[in-house]
């Protein structure tokens, strides 16, 4: 395993299952974290009530962060969680999180890539021909950057 440790972390989730399910833990713990960082869903209750109230004098502290102080915030912080479960999720289903590199392997895959598309590990695998048995040695070529595939923000 000492041969691994040129890998980049954000790679070793396609070398075993053992690095796949940390990562995975990891990537799904971050967005449980970050998710249930949002003030706004945090104070909920006293929002929705001071919400209905008529007079802006009569609102406190809490509205006015959840309305404005905190609401760009959170916004970021919502959209940042569900990219993180996405990338999760098609990680754990054999998806790649990682952009490729364009060459004439695999020039079909990448244009798939990048009109956002999400590509297979096996189909990748199929169209190398980097990939021979010692895989672990040579899927750091296999992945071009760490920049991971960017999905639409939803909210606005």
């Amino acid at each position: 395993m000492e041969d691994n440790q040129c890998f980049l972390d954000d790679t070793a989730a396609y070398l075993s299952s053992v690095h796949k399910e940390l990562i995975l833990g990891e990537l799904y713990y971050n967005a449980y974290r970050t998710i249930h960082s949002v003030y706004l869903f945090n104070h909920f209750n006293d929002y929705a009530t001071q919400l209905l109230l008529d007079r802006n004098e009569d609102k406190t502290e809490i509205y006015w962060n959840a309305a404005f102080d905190e609401r760009l915030i959170d916004r970021v912080k919502i959209s940042i969680a569900f990219e993180t479960y996405n990338k999760a999720v098609l990680l754990e289903n054999g998806y790649l999180i990682h952009r490729i590199k364009k060459d004439l392997e695999n020039k079909e895959l990448f244009d798939k890539q990048e009109n956002g598309y999400p590509i297979k590990l096996t189909d990748f695998l199929e169209v190398s021909s980097v990939v021979t048995s010692k895989f672990e040695k040579k899927l750091i070529y296999l992945v071009y950057e760490i920049i991971l595939i960017q999905l639409p923000i939803l909210l606005h």
